[in-house]
């Protein structure tokens, strides 16, 4: 036993994996891909017309680029942001029992976004704020997800120690006995029994990982859907020249709130309503519009199709108060854990006197940091 502690060195530097027995240093694993949730930011600079946000888990970082097609053509998006989460950071130095006294705090996110319109000749930049109020389907507070990490994580703890001793073992009846200076860093068996461990250490981890990988999958296929709350809130501003000086001018306010439901395990019905304050470019008023959004997605959370309708009421002077109504369909898919494909096409503007239901067709990219990667370790 003298032995194992004086290889204790040994085992600590061979064990710096995900499956460490603290469950702080294993929390990062534990942020589980679900779809990337919409960026308030992104959102208000107007490069989808449907004005619901999409709610999800809130990672450490997301990105976010539209639109890919525009006019018949696949061109640079002009439209880019980013959303981070500042709780990241400021929970890594906290025990994780201490999460859900700081849910608020790890559940906030922050975006920046900008966009360049080169038809109305109009350069923007946006702020947002998303909290995720609620959540059923937060892995971090699920009794029996944590538990189950928890298992492996002793389990891998207990492997550990167990195959360090077999290594001890296998030298027990040697004909000329070992000395514990012989253990010590830098004596003669101190590197033959590195080696040995770290190799046997790598065939535990990789068991390890295939479990917690398929503990992962069937956490997302059964809360994919689960009940949310998020609310959002941004504020653009624009210009019309490229550098953001005292030129820059209050061009809009969002406000969103959606909730989501589940239903079967298959399907998941999203509710939302947005206000915006926006500024109107042919007379320099500003406009308040009110939407009321639902969306219903069918399928996992690998990839989904929704169809959407919406509902926006405006008093813009122009045209007097008015209904219009929004038709939109799409399908949402994943390349990787951390790529996300969204297609949307439909119609906007419908039961506008005046104006012609207009159709449209956007595609978005969005990324976020791969599963068991943390940029704030």
């Amino acid at each position: 036993m003298k032995k194992l502690y004086l290889l204790a060195p040994l085992i600590l530097v061979a064990s710096i994996t995900y499956s460490q027995i603290s469950f702080r240093q294993a929390a990062d694993t534990m942020l589980l891909n679900f779809a990337i949730p919409d960026q308030p930011a992104f959102n208000a600079l107007g490069t989808n017309p449907s004005n619901i946000i999409r709610p999800s888990n809130t990672r450490d970082l997301a990105l976010a680029f539209s639109p890919f097609y525009t006019n018949g053509k696949v061109i640079i998006p002009p439209a880019f942001a980013l959303d981070f989460s500042p709780g990241m950071m400021y929970l890594t130095k906290k025990p994780v029992n201490n999460y859900e006294k700081l849910y608020a705090l790890y559940n906030t996110s922050i975006s920046v976004g900008t966009n360049i319109d080169s038809a109305k000749k109009l350069n923007s930049i946006a702020v947002g704020l998303n909290m995720n109020v609620y959540n059923e389907g937060d892995q971090l507070k699920d009794k029996d997800y944590k538990n189950a990490v928890h298992a492996m994580l002793r389990e891998r703890n207990d492997l550990r120690n167990t195959v360090m001793e077999q290594l001890l073992a296998q030298h027990a009846h040697d004909a000329t006995p070992w000395a514990d200076e012989d253990f010590e860093k830098g004596g003669k068996h101190y590197t033959d029994l590195q080696n040995a461990f770290t190799s046997q250490l790598a065939l535990v981890d990789a068991h390890m990982g295939d479990r917690l990988d398929s503990l992962n999958k069937d956490f997302k296929a059964k809360h994919w859907n689960s009940r949310r709350v998020d609310v959002a809130l941004a504020f653009v501003a624009g210009n019309t020249d490229s550098v953001i000086d005292k030129k820059m001018f209050f061009s809009k306010e969002m406000f969103w709130v959606t909730y989501s439901q589940p239903f079967t395990k298959y399907g998941q019905w999203l509710i939302g309503l947005n206000q915006q304050t926006a500024r109107n470019y042919s007379n320099e008023n500003f406009v308040i519009n009110a939407s009321l959004s639902s969306r219903v997605y069918v399928g996992n959370n690998r990839i989904k199709g929704f169809v959407e309708l919406q509902g926006t009421y405006s008093n813009d002077s122009t045209l007097a108060s008015h209904w219009s109504d929004l038709f939109n369909s799409g399908l949402e898919f994943t390349i990787k854990d951390f790529i996300w494909v969204s297609l949307d096409a439909g119609a906007k503007n419908w039961g506008v006197k005046g104006i012609k239901a207009e159709p449209y067709f956007t595609w978005d990219w969005k990324f976020t940091l791969p599963e068991n990667f943390s940029l704030f370790k």
